[in-house]
């Protein structure tokens, strides 16, 4: 949630366009997915 946070606080008080939104997600999801990744290459 903190890099959502912080995707929001660059954006500030200005609606995200599309891409802008589709990045802030990227940004959210893909250390997610690399950590979940990983710990299952560890097991």
């Amino acid at each position: 949630m903190f890099l959502f946070a912080l995707c929001i606080q660059m954006s500030k008080d200005q609606s995200l366009s599309t891409l802008q939104s589709i990045i802030c997600y990227a940004i959210m999801v893909i250390p997610h997915v690399l950590m979940h990744f990983t710990y299952r290459l560890l097991i």
